[in-house]
């Protein structure tokens, strides 16, 4: 009798976990293991200069990290990766280096990223969606630290918060009075996320850090910008000396913030990147990083001016795929069968 031929599927086992993208639904995914990432040459190289940011041990390394690549080659995961380093437990972090042969040969850079976990760095992450404005990208900073803060019962010095200047300017009498006018009129009422809400209701919000408040800061400063309220008006600076504050309040060693896919950013706010920079060079200063993932960094930086100036705060690093990473990629994640 004939033997049956078999299928090539069937002399493999391919792991049924793979996402071919990580971003914030594919990793609720239990079976999607961070672990699971390959430590290619680009990721070891990006592993050293992220300990080297930390350690700031000297002023060529006191910046963010601008991570580029082309569509489709991993950046993702990479950052995903990081986060979870930063997080994991000792254990988890020890085995992940101890897997492979391309960190086996890295102890150095094992114990003293160990050393850093180990340190009281608050993580913040967030994917895509930096706002339509430099305004709005502010918000964001503020609303994604706060909450961070919040959830690891950290001190997020709310006075000083946007959120908490907002709540205090609408607690005075006057001003509740005035703004709850203001949300009665034609071109106000039912707007946004203030829909319905009374003064009592959005400050209860405002001051609930577990409750999201992005969209009702956004609307209530879109108001204040049309009615000239300038109390609470917010700008980088104001940013920068809270990030600072909440830094030395909480004794805190690095503040990082993950921020994938910010290409949109640099074409939605090229007019106001001077005002970006200035977020940037805080780490010149104070243990606060940016680490951000883009397609292309050579091409923002042959847009010259502001973004040439930007470009130079950041260290770079490619993420690349030669052939040789690819079948190492590939052998990682074919498992062969025994026949």
């Amino acid at each position: 009798m004939a033997t049956k031929m078999k299928k090539y599927d069937q002399y493999f086992d391919i792991d049924k976990s793979y996402h071919p993208e990580i971003n914030p639904n594919s990793i609720k995914d239990e079976e999607l293991k961070w672990q699971d990432t390959f430590p290619h040459e680009s990721f070891v190289k990006l592993l050293r200069n992220f300990e080297r940011v930390l350690s700031r041990e000297t002023t060529q390394y006191q910046h963010g990290i601008m991570i580029d690549g082309t569509y489709g080659i991993g950046k993702s995961r990479l950052l995903w990766t990081i986060e979870n380093l930063l997080k994991c437990s000792e254990e988890e972090f020890l085995a992940y280096f101890d897997e492979y042969p391309e960190l086996k040969k890295e102890p150095d850079l094992r114990d003293r990223l160990l050393a850093h976990k180990k340190e009281n760095i608050l993580v913040i992450t967030k994917y895509g969606d930096s706002g339509s404005d430099i305004k709005e990208f502010i918000v964001k900073v503020y609303d994604s630290i706060t909450k961070e803060l919040d959830a690891h019962n950290m001190n997020f010095a709310g006075g000083n918060s946007l959120r908490g200047k907002i709540s205090d300017w609408l607690s005075d009498e006057a001003n509740s009075v005035y703004f709850e006018n203001l949300l009665k009129k034609p071109e106000y009422r039912g707007y946004g996320n203030l829909a319905g809400k009374s003064i009592d209701e959005i400050i209860s919000q405002l001051n609930n850090t577990k409750e999201e408040a992005e969209g009702m800061v956004s609307d209530i400063l879109s108001i204040a910008k049309e009615r000239g309220i300038l109390a609470f008006n917010i700008e980088m600076d104001d940013l920068k000396d809270w990030i600072t504050e909440i830094i030395h309040i909480n004794n805190l060693d690095a503040v990082l913030f993950i921020w994938d896919e910010f290409s949109t950013f640099f074409e939605t706010n090229k007019n106001q990147l001077n005002t970006f920079q200035k977020l940037v060079e805080l780490s010149e200063s104070e243990p606060f990083y940016l680490m951000v993932a883009v397609h292309s960094a050579d091409a923002l930086k042959n847009q010259g001016g502001s973004m040439s100036s930007v470009y130079d705060r950041f260290i770079h690093c490619t993420v690349e795929m030669p052939d040789n990473v690819a079948f190492s990629m590939i052998r990682h994640a074919i498992k062969k069968n025994p026949i």
